[in-house]
C-alpha cells in the first residue's frame, strides 16, 4: 500500500547517478539486474509490468532493490526504525527479536488452528534494539552489521562490510590499534624456518609473549608494531603469511554462514568429518603461524569447540557414558582462551554475547560427571554468564541455567534432567536463528 511503500522509500540508498567509492559495485549490479529483468520478463507478469514502465516507476524500482541491499537484516527484513541504526566495530546495543511479540493479524487470518510453525513462518519478526553497556545522553546507539565477523580483525571487517553493506567503517575501532590481529612480534620471537613460531610462544601459557599489532584496520595488512621493542613488522614475508591465513579463515566463515542458513548437499563424504577435518588443520595453521591472541585462531577454536560439545552432549541424551575428562579438560581449556581473548578486545559488550552458549555447555557437562565438586565447577562457569542470560535471553533459557548454577546442591545424580536439556537445545535452536538475523 502507499503507506508501505513511503516508509520504504524514506531508507537510505545510494545516490543513483553519483555513488560513492564503496558504493558503485552495488549501484553497478542493481543496474543490470534491472536491465535483466526489462529484457527476460514474461509479457504481461506482475514485474514485467514494473520494469517497463515509465522512467520514474524503473527508478524506483532501482531504489527499491539498493534501499534491500544496503538496510536489509539476514532473511531480508527491513524495519522502519532498526534500519536506520548506524553500525559500530564496538556497538553499544544489540538488536533481537521481541520476547513474547504478538501475532500478527495477517499471519493469524491465513494460519490453521494450532499450526504454530505456519505461523512463525508467515508472520513479520518483531525487533527490538538493546542496550549492552551504559549510554549517555547524547551518545548515538550503534549495533553490529558484521555478527561472527565483529571479532576478527580489520582487514576481514573492512572487506565485509564494503562487500555487504557498501561503505568503509571510521568507528572508534577501526582507527584505533587492531587488537583482534595481535601476533607475536617477528623481531622479539623469530620464527622457526621464518615462518612457524616455537610452541611456547604458540600458546603464550606463561604469559611472556610481546606482541605486535596494526596500527588500525586499514593498515592491518600492511605493518604491525611492537611496543615492547619499538620495531615496526612490514616484512613482505610476514605481512603475506598473514594475509593468506586470514584469507583462508575468512573464507572458511563466509562458508558456514552460507550453510547455516541453506540445506547441506548430500555428498559420499560426512560433511561434519570434512568440516572438523579443515576446522582443525585452520587452526592449527593459525595459531602456529599468528599465535594464540589472533582472531583467526580463536574463531576458528570456537568452532570446534562448538561441535566438541555438540557430540557431547548428543551423548549425554542418548543415555551414554560421561565425557571423557581429557576430552572435557581441553574444551575448558579452549574455553578458557576464548575468554581471554574476548576480554583483551574491551568490547561495550559482554563476552557472553559470543561465548554464553559454549560456556552453558560446559557447565552441562560437568554437571553430567555426577560428583559435587565438578557440579560446583559448573556454577562458576554458570556465574560468568548469568547476568548476561538475566538480561538478554528467553525465560526458557534462563531457567537452564538457574537449574545448572543450583544442581551442586541436589543430592540425586539426575539434577539436570534430560527435560532441562532438551528444552536448552531448542532455547539454543532459536537463539541460533535470532543471532543470524543479528548484523
Amino acid at each position: 500500500d502507499d503507506d508501505t511503500r513511503r516508509r520504504i522509500l524514506s531508507l537510505y540508498a545510494p545516490n543513483i547517478e553519483s555513488p560513492g567509492d564503496d558504493e558503485r559495485v552495488v549501484v553497478s549490479t542493481a543496474c543490470a539486474a534491472l536491465k535483466y529483468c526489462r529484457d527476460n520478463a514474461v509479457d504481461k507478469s506482475s514485474i514485467s509490468k514494473l520494469v517497463k514502465s515509465d522512467n520514474e516507476a524503473q527508478r524506483e524500482c532501482l531504489q527499491i532493490m539498493l534501499i534491500w541491499s544496503c538496510n536489509a537484516f539476514e532473511g531480508g527484513m527491513l524495519y522502519e526504525q532498526t534500519s536506520r541504526v548506524n553500525h559500530s566495530c564496538d556497538a553499544n546495543a544489540i538488536v533481537r527479536e521481541s520476547p513474547n511479540a504478538p501475532p500478527s493479524a495477517a499471519a493469524a487470518a491465513t494460519t490453521k488452528d494450532g499450526d504454530e510453525h505456519d505461523m512463525q513462518q508467515q508472520q513479520p519478526v518483531q525487533q527490538q534494539v538493546v542496550a549492552t553497556s551504559a549510554i549517555e545522553a547524547g551518545d548515538e546507539i550503534t549495533i553490529s552489521y558484521l555478527g561472527i565477523f565483529g571479532y576478527t580483525g580489520g582487514t576481514a571487517r573492512l572487506k565485509t562490510l564494503r562487500k555487504t553493506k557498501h561503505f568503509t567503517c571510521r568507528c572508534s575501532r577501526c582507527t584505533s590499534i587492531d587488537l583482534a590481529s595481535s601476533v607475536p612480534c617477528l623481531s622479539c620471537h623469530p620464527r622457526v624456518n621464518g615462518r612457524y613460531l616455537d610452541e611456547e610462544f604458540q600458546y603464550d601459557d606463561d604469559k611472556i609473549v610481546r606482541y605486535s599489532h596494526p596500527k588500525n584496520a586499514e593498515s592491518a595488512a600492511q605493518s604491525m608494531h611492537c611496543q615492547h621493542c619499538g620495531e615496526t613488522n612490514n616484512a613482505a614475508s610476514l605481512m603475506t603469511m598473514v594475509n593468506k591465513v586470514c584469507d583462508k579463515v575468512t573464507a572458511r566463515l563466509e562458508r558456514s554462514s552460507a550453510a547455516a542458513s541453506a540445506s547441506r548437499r548430500d555428498d559420499d563424504d560426512d560433511p561434519t568429518d570434512a568440516e572438523q577435518e579443515m576446522d582443525e588443520q585452520l587452526f592449527h595453521l593459525a595459531s602456529s603461524v599468528l599465535g594464540s591472541k589472533h582472531w583467526t585462531t580463536n574463531l576458528m577454536a570456537l568452532s570446534m569447540l562448538n561441535r566438541q560439545l555438540s557430540a557431547i552432549h548428543a551423548a549425554t541424551l542418548m543415555g551414554g557414558s560421561p565425557p571423557d575428562l581429557t576430552e572435557l579438560a581441553e574444551c575448558i581449556d579452549t574455553l578458557q582462551r576464548l575468554w581471554d581473548f574476548v576480554n583483551d578486545l574491551h568490547f561495550k559488550a559482554d563476552p557472553a554475547h559470543l561465548l554464553c552458549g559454549p560456556t552453558i555447555g560446559i557447565a552441562r557437562a560437568l554437571v553430567s560427571l555426577g560428583d559435587v565438586k565438578s557440579r560446583k565447577y559448573a556454577a562458576e562457569w554458570i556465574e560468568k554468564v548469568e547476568e548476561y542470560v538475566r538480561k538478554f535471553e528467553a525465560e526458557g533459557m534462563l531457567k537452564v541455567v538457574e537449574a545448572l548454577k543450583e544442581a551442586w546442591k541436589r543430592d540425586d545424580l539426575e539434577a539436570v534432567t534430560n527435560e532441562d536439556m532438551e528444552e536448552m537445545e531448542e532455547e539454543e535452536g532459536m537463539e541460533s536463528n535470532k543471532r543470524a538475523r543479528v548484523w
